[in-house]
């Protein structure tokens, strides 16, 4: 499997239904003469309602969260409620879901195969070969300043808001 490629996502559209995460921050970056600067799915067909509307102005912190995608994997659950995976899973993964289904979305294999213990977790997968993916998400956000140089805006790495 080929290394996994960081791509951003703002932090205030981390839900359930996301748009597709870029993998430069500033592929949300958009002006046009009624809105200035702000941001917004790149997609075409995106429907803009169901994320946050930002307008930008020079020097405005805007968070992002980072994710890889792993690929997707055969599970295979035994009978005896071990189970088996046909590659390797980084280390770094905290996102498990069979067939990309949000809705049995889980942090571990573990959790996955077995449930979590909370009433809104999927059920326990019966023994059989399930289509799994991997990913990470960030714990924390990254901060970056909106900045205009030459009349392009773009994002840059920063601390946060001081």
């Amino acid at each position: 499997m080929s290394e996994a490629i960081t791509r951003y996502l703002p932090s205030d559209w981390q839900d359930e239904v996301i748009p597709t995460p870029q993998k430069n921050p500033n592929d949300f970056l958009f002006f046009t003469e009624d809105h200035g600067w702000h941001i917004r799915p790149p997609e075409n067909d995106e429907d803009d309602s169901c994320f946050t509307f930002l307008r930008l102005e020079p020097g405005q912190i805007v968070k992002f969260d980072l994710n890889r995608v792993f690929g997707d994997f055969d599970l295979t659950v035994n009978d005896d409620r071990t189970f088996d995976v046909d590659g390797v899973i980084p280390a770094e993964a905290n996102c498990f879901r069979i067939d990309h289904d949000i809705y049995t979305l889980q942090q571990s294999l573990e959790a996955l195969v077995n449930g979590d213990g909370t009433p809104w977790s999927n059920d326990i997968l019966e023994p059989g070969t399930y289509l799994m993916d991997a990913y990470w998400w960030s714990e924390k956000s990254t901060s970056f300043r909106f900045e205009i140089e030459d009349g392009k805006g773009k994002f840059v790495n920063c601390a946060g808001a001081s």
